[in-house]
C-alpha cells in the first residue's frame, strides 16, 4: 500500500462519520494527479485522478458488490471515477451505476475474484493469518482477532459460550477489517480448545471455520529454594522467636514471565488448607498479593537472585510441624496455591519447620543448689523460651510475700545472632544481703511466671512492680487474697489461677531455702609446746 494510505483511511473514517463532506483525497486530486493503484490496494470513496492501468485486463472490487453480494467485474478500470452521497449510511452506486450496496468508506480492488473482500479467518493483531491453530502456555492468553467481511456479523463459539461480533466497516491502521475475540476460554490447564466462527447471514458462502488453541506447561531451568537456620531444623526455635528465612532463585532470568518478587505463606496444624500469612494467620487467597507475606525484595546477581526475611513470629502458632512456602510474583500476577504447578512450570519452594512450645525453667548455682543463709546474696536464673517480653517471679514463705519482674532482658548470648540462633532467654534476679536478712529461716516457694502465647500476663499481683504483694488479680474476673494465709496455701492459689483454662500463662515452681547462719570448729588434737596451732571449721555464711 502506498505511504498515503494511513491518511486516506483517517479521511475515510471522517466520511463515514459525516464529519467531512465528500472530496478528493491526498492521493487522487482535482488537478489530475495520476496515482497508480496496486493490486489489492484500498481506495477511498470519492477519490479521483486514480490510475487503474494495472487492471487493464479487468479486476474485481469488494465492499461494492451486486445485490447478490457477488464481486463486480471492472470492465473498463482505467476510466473509473467513484462518487459518494453526502450523507454516510446512504446507498451509493457501483461503477456502472446499475447495482446498489450499503455505503462504505473504502473498498479493495484486485485482479482476481479470490481477493475481493476479507477472507474469513483468525489473525493476530497485525492482521497476519494464524492458520488453523496456535500453541500457548498455561496462563498466557494470546490476542486472537477475527477477520471477515466489513459490516457483517459472525458468531464465535468457545467453551466460554457464544458471542456475536460485527466486523468494523473501516479498516484499522494496517488496512485490516478485524475485531478482537474476547470470549476465549480459560487457559489455566494443559489441554486443547476449539474456537468456531460462523457467519450469521452467509451471503458470501463463506461457511464456518474452526481454530485450535493448544495450552502447554513450559518447563524451564528455574529453581527456587527456602532455607532455615540450623536451630530451626532441630526444633530449638519456639513459637514467638524471631526466625530468619532466606532463599534463592537460580537461573531466574530464564523465567517467562519474569520473576520480580517473592511472597511467603505457611501451612500446618489448625491452619487454612490453602495456607495463611506468616504475620496475621489470615488465609491467603490465590492471586491476591495482599493476603500473603511480602513482597520480599530480591537481591540480584548475574547467576541468581536471593532474598531474606526476618520473621517476627508473634507466637500465635501452636507447637508442631509447619511448611513454609516461597512463591514468585510473576508478570504482575501471583500464581500461588498449595502444591500447584505455576504458569512457567515452577512449583512453590518449601521447607519444614518444627516449633517447640513456649516454656520457662529455673536453675540455681551449683555451689548452693538454692540454699542460702540469712545475709547471703540471693540469686536465681531462668530460661524463658518463646522470647517473652517480661518474666515475673514470686517468693512465698513464712509471713513473706515478695514479687518482682524483669522486662526487655537480653534473649541472646554474646555469640548468638538474632534470627539465626534460637534465643535461650537466660537471665535472672539478684537480691542484696539485706534482703535475706529479713527472711526467716525455712523453705520458700519460688514461682516463675511466663506470659504465654498472648504475650501478656493473665494473672498478676496487686503490686505490679517490685516488692510486697498481698493479693492476686486476673484478666478473667477471678482473684485471691493471700494476706495471713499459710505459704503453701498462697503458692497453691497462684498455681490454680495460672492453670485456669482462661489463662495461657506458664509457670514453674521450685523451692528456695533460707538457713540461720552457723559456724563450727573442728576439735584440735593434742599439741606440744612449740607446735603450730591450726584451727579449722565450717560455716554456711557465704
Amino acid at each position: 500500500m502506498r505511504k498515503t494510505t494511513f491518511v486516506l483511511l483517517i479521511i475515510a473514517a471522517l466520511f463515514a462519520a459525516g464529519i467531512v463532506s465528500p472530496a478528493v483525497s491526498a492521493a487522487g486530486t482535482a488537478d489530475g494527479k495520476d496515482v497508480l493503484i496496486e493490486d489489492g490496494e484500498y481506495v477511498l470513496i470519492g477519490e479521483t485522478g486514480l490510475n487503474f492501468s494495472k487492471f487493464a485486463d479487468g479486476g474485481y472490487t469488494s465492499l461494492m458488490g451486486n445485490k447478490d453480494a457477488s464481486p463486480i467485474d471492472i470492465s473498463n478500470p482505467s476510466s473509473v471515477s467513484i462518487s459518494l452521497f453526502n450523507q454516510p449510511g446512504e446507498y451509493f452506486r457501483s461503477m456502472d451505476n446499475s447495482n446498489i450496496v450499503m455505503g462504505m468508506s473504502c473498498f479493495v480492488i484486485s485482479k482476481d475474484d479470490t481477493r475481493y473482500g476479507c477472507t474469513l479467518e483468525f489473525v493476530d493483531k497485525d492482521g497476519n493469518s494464524l492458520g488453523s491453530s496456535l500453541t500457548t502456555l498455561i496462563g498466557k492468553t494470546p490476542e486472537i482477532y477475527l477477520q471477515g467481511k466489513p459490516g457483517y456479523s459472525y458468531d464465535v463459539i468457545t467453551s466460554s459460550g457464544s458471542k456475536r461480533y460485527i466486523i468494523p466497516r473501516t479498516p484499522d491502521y494496517n488496512g485490516n477489517f478485524k475485531i478482537e475475540i474476547t470470549n476465549l476460554p480459560s487457559l489455566d490447564s494443559a489441554q486443547t480448545h476449539t474456537i468456531t466462527a460462523e457467519p450469521v447471514s452467509d451471503f458470501w458462502n463463506e461457511g464456518s471455520i474452526s481454530f485450535s488453541i493448544r495450552v502447554e506447561a513450559k518447563t524451564i531451568n528455574v529453581k527456587m529454594s527456602v532455607e532455615l537456620p540450623a536451630d530451626a531444623k532441630t526444633g530449638i526455635f519456639a513459637s514467638g522467636d524471631v526466625i530468619k528465612l532466606k532463599g534463592s532463585i537460580e537461573n531466574f532470568k530464564d523465567a517467562d514471565p519474569a520473576i520480580t518478587n517473592v511472597y511467603l505463606y505457611i501451612t500446618g496444624r489448625n491452619l487454612d488448607a490453602n495456607g495463611v500469612s506468616l504475620e496475621t494467620k489470615a488465609p491467603v487467597i490465590d492471586g491476591n498479593a495482599g493476603t500473603f507475606t511480602g513482597p520480599v525484595e530480591l537481591k540480584i546477581t548475574e547467576k541468581e537472585a536471593t532474598w531474606e526475611y526476618l520473621w517476627e513470629n508473634t507466637g500465635e502458632f501452636e507447637p508442631g510441624t509447619y511448611t513454609i512456602y516461597a512463591v514468585a510474583a510473576l508478570d504482575g500476577r501471583q500464581l500461588f496455591g498449595q502444591g500447584k504447578v505455576l504458569e512457567n512450570g515452577l512449583t512453590p519452594a518449601s521447607t519444614e519447620l518444627y516449633l517447640s512450645d513456649k516454656s520457662i525453667h529455673v536453675k540455681f548455682a551449683e555451689e548452693n543448689g538454692g540454699t542460702f543463709t540469712q545475709g547471703d546474696v540471693v540469686y536465681s536464673y531462668w530460661s524463658a523460651r518463646g522470647s517473652p517480653d517480661e518474666v515475673r517471679w514470686y517468693i512465698i514463705g513464712p509471713n513473706f510475700l515478695e514479687t518482682g519482674f524483669e522486662e526487655k532482658f537480653s534473649l541472646y548470648t554474646a555469640d548468638q545472632k538474632k534470627g539465626e540462633n534460637a534465643p535461650q532467654g537466660v537471665w535472672g534476679f539478684v537480691y542484696d544481703r539485706y534482703f535475706s536478712e529479713t527472711m526467716d529461716p525455712g523453705n520458700y516457694y519460688l514461682v516463675y511466671q511466663h506470659p504465654g502465647h498472648n504475650r501478656e500476663f493473665d494473672v498478676f499481683p496487686d503490686n505490679t512492680g517490685n516488692g510486697y504483694f498481698s493479693a492476686l488479680d486476673t484478666t478473667f474476673g477471678e482473684s485471691a487474697s493471700l494476706a495471713g494465709r499459710p505459704s503453701s496455701n498462697c503458692a497453691e492459689a497462684l498455681r490454680q489461677l495460672i492453670d485456669n483454662i482462661l489463662c495461657d500463662d506458664l509457670c514453674v515452681i521450685t523451692d528456695l531455702t533460707i538457713e540461720a547462719p552457723w559456724i563450727s570448729v573442728e576439735q584440735v588434737d593434742n599439741l606440744a609446746i612449740g607446735d603450730k596451732l591450726k584451727i579449722k571449721g565450717k560455716t554456711n555464711y557465704a
